[in-house]
């Protein structure tokens, strides 16, 4: 059996230059790749149930209580404290709620953005508790975790009332009382601690 091999074919080192550059250009945007797709990744807000521990996050960019909704199966009591329509809205909540059974349904305490104006990421705390804020009931957060020092903006729903403190356990300098804040000013990336009652 004969077998031909092919002739040798002679590259020019401008030939071998640019074949050899290229190689290295696709390898550096191999490597960068993984950081390209990091920074472009989605941002998250997330949600805690402060009486049952469930928790979830979902894409920042979706909308808020729906997809709270759609991840406990449960309707979202969600009155922005301070609204102008807050009477009417919560009338007209309250008799959604009341034929969906208040049982049933969770209500948002506040929600946290670490962007002003209510944008980026964002951090909302729930309660199944039908009382919410009512009767005295606060509920209070001690250490905000991978929270801490990100709240830029924040919105306190059905009634509660929110106050922000710099160091875990209510620690350090506070301000308070917060129904809506779209710019934390000088308390900006500051809370590690809140109450909301």
């Amino acid at each position: 059996m004969i077998t031909r091999l092919a002739p040798r074919t002679r590259l020019s080192r401008r030939t071998l230059g640019l074949i050899v550059g290229g190689a290295s250009v696709a390898a550096s945007l191999l490597v960068a790749s993984p950081a390209l797709a990091a920074t472009n990744a989605a941002s998250q807000s997330c949600w805690e149930n402060v009486d049952t521990g469930a928790t979830g996050c979902f894409d920042s960019a979706l909308d808020e209580r729906e997809q709270i909704e759609l991840a406990t199966g449960r309707p979202l009591v969600a009155v922005e404290t301070g609204s102008a329509n807050a009477s009417r809205t919560a009338a007209s909540t309250n008799a959604t709620t009341a034929s969906t059974s208040t049982a049933t349904a969770d209500y948002l305490l506040v929600t946290g953005w670490d962007g002003i104006n209510q944008t980026g990421d964002s951090k909302s705390y729930l309660t199944s508790n039908t009382t919410g804020c009512g009767a005295g009931v606060n509920f209070s957060f001690q250490n905000l975790l991978t929270w801490s020092d990100r709240f830029e903006s924040i919105q306190s729903y059905n009634g509660c009332l929110t106050t922000l403190y710099a160091d875990i356990n209510f620690g350090g300098a506070f301000t308070g009382l917060i129904s809506t804040s779209n710019d934390l000013g000088t308390f900006k990336n500051k809370a590690s601690s809140l109450d909301v009652g």
